[in-house]
């Protein structure tokens, strides 16, 4: 996977090279660095099965988004940010 990005050490674009990160807590990253002077770029955004993906705040912290009841998911669509909605949806479609 190569994309071009600006490397702020090197002035110019520069193709990256990434790496896997665990931090201390087991939260894994995946780290762009520049691969002329070796400087860390920007973390990739990673895209996890919708089977996977656990409720980052509110009533179901940590919970999978799969394991949530219908009822709170179908409120949640509705009432949350279009980024989340997306998801949401997507999660309905499986459990419906």
């Amino acid at each position: 996977m190569e994309e071009t990005i600006y490397c702020g050490s090197c002035k110019q674009q520069q193709p990256f090279e990434i790496q896997e990160k665990i931090f201390k807590n087991g939260m894994k990253h995946i780290q762009a660095n520049c691969m002329v002077c070796g400087r860390f770029l920007k973390y990739i955004k990673q895209e996890k099965p919708i089977e996977e993906m656990v409720m980052f705040y509110g009533k179901y912290k940590g919970t999978k988004l799969i394991d949530i009841p219908i009822e709170y998911l179908s409120w949640l669509k509705d009432n949350c940010k279009p980024n989340l909605e997306e998801k949401v949806g997507e999660v309905l479609n499986i459990i419906s």
